[in-house]
């Protein structure tokens, strides 16, 4: 089940990674070149409208939002790190207590030639 889950994962950020990297805009040849835009000075918003965030404040944002991202990555992997701890704590302390009472066998017929049971050769000669 584990390895099933792993294929997925790996064939999701596959996926993910072609989307974001894998695919080019378009075909360029190595004599053209991009044209770069022109810094175009901000207009006041229109009323009703939001303003639009300057390169600082919009950098600040992101950072930011990668603070916040990386903050729930640790609690969540906090919280699963006590999950399976706990999860081994149990386990062990199942193990201990089974391995301190005694195995119950069944009882050993006798006649039968069991793994307890001695057979002894006959005596020859007698």
């Amino acid at each position: 089940m584990w390895i099933g889950i792993a294929a997925l994962a790996v064939l999701l950020l596959g996926g993910v990674g072609y989307f974001l990297f894998g695919r080019s805009t378009g075909t360029q040849t190595a004599g053209t070149t991009t044209p770069t835009a022109t810094p175009v000075p901000l207009s006041p918003p229109a009323p009703g409208t939001t303003p639009a965030m300057d390169p600082a404040a919009k950098a600040a944002a992101e950072a930011q939002l990668q603070a916040q991202i990386q903050q729930m990555f640790e609690a969540r992997s906090k919280e699963m790190e006590a999950k399976f701890k706990t999860q081994y704590d149990d386990r062990i302390k199942l193990l201990q207590n089974s391995s301190r009472t005694p195995a119950r066998a069944a009882p050993r017929r006798p006649g039968r030639g069991g793994a307890g049971e001695i057979r002894r050769a006959p005596l020859r000669g007698a």
